[in-house]
């Protein structure tokens, strides 16, 4: 009967008891729980950072932005009234007989019955000098045979 008795207590030795285990789970429990508080600070103030850059520095830039908008607008519209000033003058030029009749013989070569027109054409182009030697003979002979 001693020899088992002595079995059990080396068994209960051996394995920890349910208190032991509920006092190592509060431990760890406790290590964690300190960690956590530890990291609470740091975490809190990144993201309280995190939302004052979305809240305040985001929108600010986007409306510095805007503000610089208006002066890029009114530089667009100074251009555009200068385009249209001068579509105006092309406009009312156009409107004489006198502009019509320049560009219909300046564009398009017309004369008025019985005047004879000239076309002056640009002087021919220079020959193309090829370099003596294989392949390039034949095409020397080709050139010249279309020239």
């Amino acid at each position: 009967g001693r020899l088992t008795a002595v079995r059990r207590r080396v068994k209960r030795r051996s394995a920890p008891s349910r208190r032991a285990r509920a006092r190592s789970d509060r431990a760890r429990t406790g290590r964690f729980a300190t960690v956590a508080r530890r990291m609470a600070i740091p975490v809190m103030l990144a993201a309280t950072t995190v939302v004052v850059l979305a809240v305040g520095v985001l929108p600010t830039r986007s409306y510095l932005d805007k503000r610089a908008e208006p002066d890029e607008g009114e530089a667009q519209l100074v251009s555009l009234q200068v385009a249209n000033d001068d579509a105006a003058a092309r406009a009312a030029q156009l409107d004489s007989d006198a502009e019509i009749e320049r560009l219909a013989r300046r564009d398009y070569g017309l004369a008025k019955p019985g005047e004879e027109t000239y076309v002056v054409l640009p002087p021919p182009a220079e020959p193309v000098e090829v370099p003596d030697g294989w392949p390039f003979d034949k095409l020397q002979l080709r050139l010249d045979a279309e020239g």
